[in-house]
């Protein structure tokens, strides 16, 4: 690929950057995509989206390898889902305007607490201050759901946050439409999700937006679990015993 060597590679030439700056590449990857289509259901999903225009751009080329794959004879799928990643704070000041040209969002919450808080979470100098119970986080977690919601497209979340049981609970509190996780996390969220009300998710989720620091969100979120009998759920640290020995 002859990729140069950037000072800061996550702020830089990456995702759907690459893609519109080398459509030679990109227009193999959609033609293999829409290819595959005609063999089973697939979804377009694209990363690291930060304007309108990125994805009209987008969508010119893919009707462009559309038409090219039609013109040789070549099946695929007539209606494929387009989706825009949410991972960078100034997608979701735009996910109003993203959800009307969009058939869906998909939450990074990786990335989006990582350029929201301005921190890396790899760096052991900074790593204690990446916090997904962080106002902030949560705040635009909202705002994209509602934003999606009131143009009638779904939301979903992938990223640690869908991992973990207690934010799993808040995620869907805040309205997400489905979570994305590794699959060893399936069976105990799945089990969770039986044992707690919607409606009590709402609230509690309403209760946290208006709280003005993580650690208060927490404990709000301990306090339902504890309250709810699934203390079971509550991840907790592991503790390194050591000896004089």
């Amino acid at each position: 690929l002859n990729l140069p060597r950037e000072s800061n590679p996550a702020l830089g030439w990456r995702a759907i950057r690459f893609s519109l700056e080398r459509k030679d590449l990109f227009r193999i990857q959609l033609r293999a995509m829409l290819r595959a289509s005609a063999f089973g259901k697939i979804r377009l999903l694209f990363p690291m989206v930060t304007s309108v225009e990125q994805i009209y751009e987008v969508k010119e080329v893919l009707e462009s390898v559309k038409k090219e794959l039609t013109e040789e004879k070549v099946k695929f799928a007539k209606k494929i889902p387009f989706g825009a990643m949410i991972e960078v704070p100034a997608s979701v000041m735009i996910a109003s305007k993203l959800s009307k040209i969009v058939d869906f969002f998909s939450i990074g919450t990786n990335d989006l607490i990582q350029y929201c808080l301005a921190v890396d979470r790899t760096n052991p100098l900074v790593a204690d201050l990446y916090d997904p119970y962080h106002p902030s986080i949560l705040k635009m977690i909202s705002q994209t759901v509602q934003a999606a919601h009131r143009n009638g497209i779904p939301v979903s979340v992938c990223g640690d946050m869908a991992n973990k049981p207690e934010l799993a609970a808040l995620l869907i509190g805040l309205g997400v439409d489905s979570l994305s996780m590794i699959p060893r996390s399936i069976p105990k969220i799945k089990y969770l999700t039986r044992l707690m009300s919607e409606e009590d998710l709402a609230n509690l989720s309403k209760q946290c937006l208006s709280q003005d620091s993580g650690t208060k969100i927490k404990e709000l979120v301990h306090q339902y679990f504890n309250k709810n009998k699934l203390s079971e759920f509550i991840h907790k640290p592991t503790v390194i015993e050591t000896s004089d020995e």
